[in-house]
């Protein structure tokens, strides 16, 4: 019989496993505890939480969210990144931590129950942010209003132009 407190992690995990937008799967072996705290600190940052996670608990509470096909990867001492917004923030946490403490082991990711291996988690941090990308698309769908609106002054422009020329012509003309 398990023990109610090994029940009730699994119900947890399981719940979180269902709410989160992605998750990335790392080996830990080697960070000390201060970068530990370091890197919890900067997923904090990009509203992502990093926990340390019991292996088998882990794989039973995949198995109960539809997630069994990613369980291979929890060997080893595993924590795992629930990223609750943007995926890409959070793996650009998680990457630039990673090159300054080569002991992170990035191993695989999940999101939208499809896996992505660590050159696709590098890829993914490599992407501009949320914000920048939307800004991007605003400027692309309003860049050939701006055109329109250009071309649509530009006679009235002219027609300004003749007319202020015209008025010249008669002022000298009158001098």
């Amino acid at each position: 019989m398990p023990k109610q407190y090994k029940i009730d992690e699994v119900a947890q995990v399981t719940e979180k496993l269902k709410s989160v937008e992605a998750l990335y799967i790392t080996e830990y072996r080697g960070l000390t505890v201060k970068e530990m705290w370091e890197l919890r600190g900067a997923l904090r940052k990009a509203n992502a939480e990093y926990k340390v996670v019991h292996n088998r608990l882990t794989k039973i509470a995949m198995e109960n969210a539809g997630m069994g096909q990613f369980m291979d990867y929890f060997i080893g001492p595993v924590a795992v990144v629930y990223v609750n917004a943007d995926p890409a923030a959070a793996a650009k946490a998680l990457m630039d931590f990673a090159k300054d403490h080569e002991k992170l082991v990035v191993k695989a990711g999940v999101m939208d129950n499809a896996l992505l291996s660590a050159e696709q988690i590098k890829a993914l941090a490599s992407l501009p942010s949320r914000e920048v990308l939307l800004g991007k698309l605003v400027g692309a769908l309003s860049s050939p209003l701006y055109g329109f609106v250009r071309v649509l002054q530009g006679p009235i422009f002219g027609f300004v132009n003749v007319l202020d020329q015209i008025k010249k012509q008669k002022e000298e003309a009158a001098a």
